[in-house]
């Protein structure tokens, strides 16, 4: 299944790969298809209220991030490298 915490983490290098291109002047077009693409899976991905089956009393995760679908164990690092992701990812697609 897709990674979650792999697609937010490569989604943060686009982004600075992308200021780095915007800086020099280049192109960035492709990797804005790419940008696009990479944060809806991720925001597609992040547990919600209405879609959390995983959620109980103990176990509350809405906003979380898990490592992928076949895995429902949300950790920091997961959580950290997707909105790092959500936030300079949707700067640089100028969605902020």
């Amino acid at each position: 299944p897709p990674h979650h915490a792999a697609a937010g983490g490569f989604a943060e290098a686009l982004a600075a790969s992308m200021a780095i291109k915007r800086v020099r002047g280049l192109d960035t077009s492709d990797d804005e298809r790419v940008m696009r693409w990479v944060l809806g899976l991720v925001v597609h991905h992040q547990y919600q209220e209405a879609t959390c089956f995983f959620c109980t009393r103990k176990l509350h995760l809405p906003g979380g991030f898990s490592e992928s679908a076949g895995s429902p164990v949300v950790r920091i690092d997961f959580v950290q490298h997707n909105m790092s992701a959500l936030l300079h990812g949707g700067a640089e697609l100028g969605m902020l």
